[in-house]
């Protein structure tokens, strides 16, 4: 039988198409049967409670959930050394040997990231002020809640702290970061509010005669949402929510572009440098983004991406940042909110150091007894939960229960394969 050249062209055409198909098809790669059943599940619950789900690796059971990373890192700078190991580098330690209160105001600079890290090597408190949108009031406000000693900062924001230190008596320090050079318009403010200001290079060299104390530090996050008051996390928390399973080695590299006060963007370059990744920041301004990209070109972006597939995640802040995140190789994701009965779209499983449950949630409308799937409010248990609010006892006795529960407000369903979906 003879095939004319139409036909050869035409099933050559329905080949190449039907690969593309298969290709880009929102499909796992792994066999289906290993994402079918992604918690492990406790064999008995409470009225009104839902099961409590925990990572498949950190089972009922497992003597504790997973701390750290690694056995034998139990700070920040172990996890630092860690990463230095991984990539030959060669560490410097920063920081001033005193314990107290210490605010971060910087733009997008490597200094940032120094600091925090040096913070943590000398058991400072520091409170990472958000910056975008930026209102007098709320930088008094929370400069006056912690009484914040010294905050670092670039030059750009020195007006707005200026203006904000002769409300707050306790800012004593200044260090400039950048260039660190103060313009002249800026002395005679300085020297009238009696500050104490250095240069970040000064402070690096204070800082090579200096003794490392490791004590367990903490560190004070005001979110963005009014109703997240201010939250206080410890090393603790950031070790135990490092994913140790992500694919991240020392050929990576990183863009960071959002905001280094919120608690996600920290633990992802805490990830990073645990990994020995490099991480680049952006030029300063979003709408050169794209442009920072083509010059980074970096093999991690944080962002809502479209074409390419997804890791979704169930993100809080009062949980150092991540509470559930879909397997590394499950990308069967659609919308997540818009239609409840799609069971693909999820935020995957719990992390290895914290368990979920779902309690009724009557008032609304949800209970663990609802069908086809259990749903109610979300509560998270683990070592990555915050501590509680800042000097706010009887707020944090709200959220967190005598059983160590946090009560999220967030309203969820638990899938056949112990995948957590939100939907309210």
């Amino acid at each position: 039988m003879e095939i004319d050249t139409l036909s050869v062209i035409l099933l050559t055409l329905i080949i190449f198409f039907t690969y593309l198909f298969i290709r880009n098809a929102p499909n796992p790669d792994v066999h289906p049967i290993l994402l079918s059943s992604q918690s492990d599940t406790t064999k008995v619950r409470y009225p009104g409670e839902s099961a409590i789900y925990r990572n498949v690796n950190t089972p009922h059971g497992f003597p504790q959930l997973l701390s750290k990373p690694e056995n034998d890192i139990k700070t920040i700078k172990d996890l630092f050394d860690s990463g230095l190991k991984k990539d030959g580098g060669v560490r410097k330690c920063l920081g001033s040997g005193q314990r107290s209160e210490g605010g971060k105001y910087v733009w997008q600079t490597y200094e940032w990231v120094i600091a925090d890290l040096a913070s943590s090597y000398y058991s400072l408190v520091t409170v990472a002020i958000p910056h975008i949108p930026l209102f007098l009031g709320d930088v008094i406000n929370q400069i006056q809640f912690t009484k914040i000693r010294g905050c670092i900062v670039a030059e750009e924001a020195l007006p707005i702290i200026l203006s904000a230190a002769s409300s707050c008596p306790s800012l004593k320090y200044l260090i400039i970061a950048g260039k660190g050079e103060v313009s002249e318009e800026y002395h005679e403010r300085i020297n009238s509010l009696g500050l104490i200001v250095s240069t970040f290079e000064e402070i690096e060299e204070i800082g090579k005669q200096s003794k490392i104390e490791h004590v367990i530090a903490a560190t004070i996050v005001f979110s963005s949402d009014p109703s997240s008051k201010n939250i206080v996390a410890d090393v603790a928390g950031f070790l135990a929510s490092i994913p140790n399973q992500q694919i991240l080695t020392s050929e990576d590299i990183h863009l960071s572009y959002l905001s280094l006060a919120h608690i996600f963007e920290r633990i992802t370059l805490a990830a990073l440098l645990f990994s020995g990744s490099a991480i680049a920041f952006y030029s300063g301004l979003l709408s050169n983004v794209l442009s920072d990209t083509e010059d980074v070109k970096p093999t991690i972006f944080v962002r809502i991406t479209i074409g390419c597939q997804v890791i979704q995640m169930y993100v809080l802040t009062q949980c150092s940042g991540i509470v559930t995140s879909n397997a590394f190789y499950d990308y069967q994701l659609r919308n997540t909110t818009d239609n409840d009965d799609d069971e693909e779209s999820h935020c995957g499983s719990p992390l290895q150091c914290n368990e979920i449950k779902l309690i009724d949630c009557v008032d609304k409308g949800f209970t663990v007894e609802d069908t086809p799937n259990p749903r109610g409010e979300i509560c998270v248990r683990g070592l990555n939960v915050m501590k509680g609010y800042y000097k706010q006892p009887s707020k944090t006795s709200q959220v967190i229960d005598s059983n160590g529960w946090l009560h999220t407000g967030d309203i969820g369903m638990i899938l056949p394969n112990g995948t957590l979906k939100i939907i309210h």
